[in-house]
């Protein structure tokens, strides 16, 4: 049964359509994993976005089943990390809109960020405020807590796109086990060889 399914959607500001799926219908099952690729300005963000339910005035058909969660983690993580807030607080608003983390789940996102940077300093790295450090590793803390809150639907937008391929491995194989509890997840990606070990699906929005 179909969680996630839309087909011919389309948007655009006045008379420049900057997404168009004519004649495109996908349906995402509990555990699938929807690649979407093609080149710059060809819709990618836009169609997260609308999927995410943060962008209206499209055209087309968008299913989602009754009380299921989407979260999207944008490209642009400014818009999501409070650069004044320490790794722990930002994880924690992510999470589950609070300032505090149960001490289960502080233990999980130390686990969890210990092995997606292969440091074992996540320790320390919690109480840093997120302005110092690297692009990278704000995606992947974005992306802890991501898995923390445990959406029905999760959606990113080029999370690999800073990372070294170690933690790009890493990511795809927490991504994996995330789809395997019966998540749905909806990704861009530049990298081929992620697209291939991740996507259960692929979009091609350029051929689309």
């Amino acid at each position: 049964m179909s969680i996630l399914a839309f087909a011919d959607i389309q948007f655009g500001y006045s008379s420049e359509t900057h997404l168009r799926l004519s004649g495109s219908r996908i349906d995402l099952e509990s555990g699938s994993a929807l690649g979407l690729i093609g080149g710059n300005g060809t819709g990618k963000t836009t169609l997260l976005r609308i999927l995410a339910g943060v962008l209206d005035g499209h055209t087309g058909t968008l299913e989602i089943s009754r009380g299921s969660s989407r979260l999207l983690i944008p490209a642009d993580l400014t818009q999501l990390l409070l650069p004044w807030y320490s790794v722990r607080k930002n994880i924690a608003l992510l999470a589950a809109a609070r300032l505090r983390l149960p001490e289960k789940s502080q233990t999980d996102a130390e686990a969890r960020l210990a092995f997606l940077l292969d440091d074992a300093r996540a320790t320390a790295l919690m109480r840093r405020p997120t302005w110092g450090i690297s692009t990278g590793q704000r995606a992947v803390i974005a992306l802890t807590a991501a898995l923390l809150r445990g959406p029905d639907i999760l959606l990113l937008d080029e999370i690999f796109a800073n990372t070294s391929l170690k933690t790009g491995t890493r990511i795809a194989q927490s991504l994996k086990e995330y789809c395997a509890k019966g998540g749905i997840l909806v990704f861009t990606s530049h990298r081929p060889d992620v697209v291939a070990r991740l996507a259960t699906k692929i979009l091609d929005l350029e051929a689309a």
